[in-house]
């Protein structure tokens, strides 16, 4: 049984009304919202380093503009001052993030993230078939097969978050898994192609 509106307004409003508690509440964890206008806003839990100044404790999955742990500035939202909205990043951390795809409600593949979180990989999943991987510079993405634990994993690592991926979710939510997958191949094969080609071996197919 569903207890409550679970629909997108109420849903954001909720997230909202969320962030302004857990704002005005606390000195340390505070949320950051990013927003364009053409964008469903995104928000993010984060932790107060300075004045003005917050550390991200999640990547972002639909904006290029941050990565985990960068810090950043915010401002109070005119209409609510508990809500804080992203300005600009300050200072630049080491992560560097991409996009997989994959069936990633299944136990085996959970395993897999748990190992990558392991190895000191930063992992945020959405949806059950995405996750967005956040690297350090000191650690090296091990194959899929020694991750997953099978000879194919239907898994592709496409490319960095961006607005791209919100469109992906749009197709993924409404049904056209052909058109959303069509986007995620042409997404992938534009990063490999900019930089230095890709291994066709690397890039696995998603599971029909």
């Amino acid at each position: 049984m569903i207890i409550g509106d679970t629909t997108a307004p109420a849903l954001a409003k909720y997230s909202r009304a969320f962030s302004a508690k857990v704002n005005s509440e606390s000195d340390y964890w505070k949320r950051i919202t990013f927003k364009r206008p053409d964008q469903h806003s995104e928000t993010l839990w984060a932790t107060k380093v300075g004045e003005n100044r917050y550390q991200l404790a999640n990547a972002p999955i639909f904006y290029d503009d941050a990565f985990l742990g960068d810090i950043v500035a915010a401002k109070p939202d005119e209409t609510n001052p508990d809500i804080l909205l992203f300005e600009e990043v300050v200072e630049e951390g080491d992560n560097l993030a991409m996009v997989m795809f994959g069936p990633f409600h299944l136990p085996e593949m959970q395993r897999g993230l748990k190992t990558l979180s392991a190895l000191g990989i930063g992992v945020e999943q959405w949806g059950g078939f995405l996750a967005v991987l956040s690297m350090p510079p000191t650690v090296d993405l091990p194959d899929s097969e020694t991750v997953f634990g099978m000879k194919q994993p239907p898994i592709i690592l496409t490319a960095p978050p961006g607005p791209w991926v919100q469109e992906v979710v749009g197709k993924m939510m409404t049904g056209d898994k052909e058109a959303a997958t069509e986007l995620i191949y042409a997404k992938s094969q534009e990063f490999y192609a900019h930089y230095g080609g890709c291994d066709e071996d690397d890039i696995k197919a998603i599971s029909g």
